[in-house]
């Protein structure tokens, strides 16, 4: 394994976490 391929997973999966997290806090108010 990679540690770049990793690091960009890493990455790719928190960016969407905190894009999920943003649209889901937009969406209750």
């Amino acid at each position: 394994m990679k540690r770049t391929d990793t690091a960009r997973l890493t990455g790719m999966a928190g960016l969407t976490g905190t894009v999920r997290l943003a649209g889901v806090a937009g969406s209750a108010r």
